[in-house]
């Protein structure tokens, strides 16, 4: 195996975390604001 394979999956590998941190960090953030309105509405 060629160390230019193993970088680009790393590389890979390392982007696609961001991609789901990137998506879950702003329902992360937004969570608390839903639930409290689930919590008042009940």
């Amino acid at each position: 195996m060629k160390r230019s394979d193993i970088s680009r999956r790393d590389f890979l590998g390392k982007a696609t975390i961001a991609g789901a941190a990137g998506m879950a960090t702003p329902a992360i953030l937004t969570q608390p604001l839903w639930v409290q309105d689930l919590l008042l509405r009940t």
